[in-house]
């Protein structure tokens, strides 16, 4: 089940136990899963491959609710979207335009273009609105998504994996770009992801998950204003990390 808070501006998970009934057998996917997201706070959760961080970012999207346990999000008008999500493929309709892309999303920037323009060149992606996805490269294709994902202008922002598949020199651009996105905006947000370099250098705060069934076996928040931390203390928290939880990351 999932309840919605009132009045309050943080997101709080709080999973029992989620399982996949397949045929007549039965897998516990997620048990005992509870971490908290503060206001303006980016948490992300990283864990070994197939271990639930996607179906996870699902039951917090709101899109499973097969599950025991609570999910309570932020306050937000009744009018507004509550959730915007970015997705592994950056899920672009591919017989609209960017700007049509964008504002099926959110309509008013249909007749306000000058707020159109402001938003796509905060993400390099001035010139594109009357293009097509096809014409456009995966990096580019993904700061649509993100555009997109950020003009529905919703208190909590999910993104699962948003950078993969892209080469390291365009996802470390695209990391940039997310971390002065959310700086300017003020919202929270929850980013999956299993690279654990991507993971240090973005995070206030950071869910490891263990195997399957899956449960956190840490949640580490870092000091205020250390997101987009140098390439030397990455290695340093990573190399730590990989020390105590070789069994989860080595």
């Amino acid at each position: 089940m999932q309840t919605v808070g009132a009045e309050q501006s943080s997101l709080k998970v709080s999973i029992k136990e989620k399982k996949f009934t397949h045929q007549q057998s039965e897998k516990i996917v997620l048990s005992k899963v509870e971490f908290e997201v503060l206001a303006n706070e980016l948490t992300v959760i990283t864990g070994p491959s197939g271990c639930g961080k996607s179906t996870l970012l699902n039951i917090i999207a709101g899109l499973d609710d097969q599950f025991s346990g609570s999910v309570s999000r932020p306050s937000y008008a009744i009018d507004s979207i509550p959730i915007s999500y970015v997705f592994q493929d950056p899920t672009l309709l591919p017989w609209e335009t960017i700007e049509r892309n964008i504002t099926l999303v959110n309509p008013s920037l249909e007749t306000d273009q000058a707020a159109l323009d402001k938003l796509l060149a905060s993400l390099g992606l001035t010139g594109t609105k009357n293009k097509y996805p096809r014409k456009l490269s995966l990096g580019m294709a993904r700061r649509v998504a993100l555009a997109r994902a950020f003009s529905a202008q919703a208190p909590v922002l999910l993104l699962d994996e948003p950078f993969v598949s892209l080469d390291e020199l365009t996802a470390e651009t695209l990391r940039k770009l997310l971390l002065q996105q959310l700086q300017q905006r003020q919202m929270m947000a929850v980013f999956v992801t299993h690279n654990l370099r991507e993971a240090l250098f973005l995070a206030d705060r950071l869910i490891i998950l263990g195997d399957t069934p899956t449960s956190v076996v840490e949640n580490i928040a870092f000091e205020a204003g250390t997101r987009g931390r140098a390439l030397e203390q990455v290695e340093s928290l990573r190399n730590q990390l990989i020390q105590d939880y070789a069994w989860i990351l080595g």
